[in-house]
């Protein structure tokens, strides 16, 4: 099934083409919150100071935790939940900075509705009411940074609610697509109002591509932790390893859900292919074997939207050439079996299946202090 899109818009870096939601530049200056710190990098990278004085944070600050993964997989969203539940949280200015670019989820988001019904129309017959065929327009016609008023929001929720739209939606594994997408449009009423303020939950489905460096400090049962985010493109991976120093353990993200779809980046590559070929290459760094032995938290996440798209059946799970039942538990030992595997260092490791959004996350800090204590069996 082709990929369909959105149309192009200019995102304001000089080397992106992309196509769609593309949001990489939108949301990275959102900072300041607590102590959660972002910067941008490039060639000059490992000059910048505020990267440095991350990168180099003393040992005795706390026991410091890296954040890795695929673009996509949840990291963005297990820190943002560490910062709020764990660490200095957000205040009201804080989440306001999170109006703009929720507004701009929404949009967006819609736009890439649109514009992929449009396209299906004439093929599939995906039909518009007569009534929404005027606000398509209307979104069709706007930028993605649009201020979000109540009259586009009339034209989205009227939108939203077409049969036709619904019909894109549910195929929308073949679209770059945020999977919240549903949830800010079942508030929009909320979203316009004056004095909106994102609450937790809203901050968490915000869509915001890591393309720093993130770092906040934590305490989690009279344990001092220093938790460290960055970039998930592959563009930006070669520094995951390298520019740290004195890493205590790593949380590695894999997206569940994403087996049947594409990577943002080229649109060739299967996202879940992608997560395990960058496993392979992170818990097999020979740096891993100089240094101090560095426990691994291994969390497939998105476990909810799995379970769904298993129970409507519209997508069989067929990675690495997987012929099993179609259900959760053979597939969840099926891909334990698969990344243990790639492990040939054997370096302490445990794996936890659960949705960031809404699952604790504190039995991964329970891990690490177990592992720090008296070790994992």
């Amino acid at each position: 099934i082709a990929l369909l899109h959105a149309l192009p818009r200019k995102c304001g870096r000089s080397n992106c083409h992309t196509i769609g939601f593309c949001l990489i530049d939108t949301f990275s200056n959102v900072s300041g919150m607590g102590c959660y710190q972002s910067v941008s990098y490039g060639t000059a990278f490992e000059e910048d100071p505020l990267i440095d004085d991350i990168c180099s944070t003393a040992s005795d600050d706390g026991i410091k935790v890296v954040l890795l993964g695929s673009g996509e997989t949840g990291k963005s969203t297990i820190f943002k939940r560490i910062a709020l539940e764990c660490g200095n949280g957000f205040d009201t200015a804080d989440k306001a900075q999170y109006v703009r670019p929720i507004h701009e989820n929404v949009i967006e988001s819609m736009k890439i509705l649109v514009a992929n019904q449009m396209l299906q129309s004439d093929r599939m017959g995906f039909k518009l009411k007569e009534e929404n065929k005027r606000f398509a327009k209307m979104i069709e016609a706007i930028d993605y940074d649009e201020t979000l008023s109540t009259k586009l929001a009339k034209a989205i929720k009227s939108l939203w609610n077409d049969p036709s739209i619904q019909r894109i939606w549910a195929k929308r594994s073949h679209y770059q697509i945020p999977d919240t997408a549903d949830y800010f449009f079942s508030r929009i009423d909320a979203l316009v109002k004056k004095d909106y303020i994102p609450s937790g939950d809203d901050i968490l489905r915000c869509r915001d591509r890591t393309t720093g460096i993130h770092k906040e400090s934590l305490e989690i049962d009279k344990i001092d932790y220093v938790c460290i985010d960055v970039g998930g493109q592959t563009s930006e991976r070669s520094i995951w390893v390298e520019v740290f120093r004195d890493i205590k353990a790593v949380i590695y993200l894999v997206s569940l859900s994403e087996y049947d779809q594409l990577m943002f980046e080229d649109e060739k590559t299967n996202r879940l292919e992608d997560s395990l070929l960058t496993w392979d290459i992170v818990v097999n760094r020979k740096r891993f074997e100089q240094d101090a032995v560095i426990p691994f938290v291994l969390i497939f996440n998105k476990t909810d939207l799995f379970r769904e798209k298993l129970e409507l059946g519209q997508s069989r799970f067929s990675f690495e050439g997987y012929d099993g039942p179609q259900q959760y538990e053979a597939i969840r030992k099926y891909l334990i079996q698969k990344f243990t595997a790639k492990n040939s260092q054997s370096l302490p490791m445990k794996t936890f299946f659960m949705c960031a959004l809404s699952d604790d996350i504190h039995c991964v800090f329970d891990a690490f202090r177990e592992y720090f204590d008296c070790g994992w069996d």
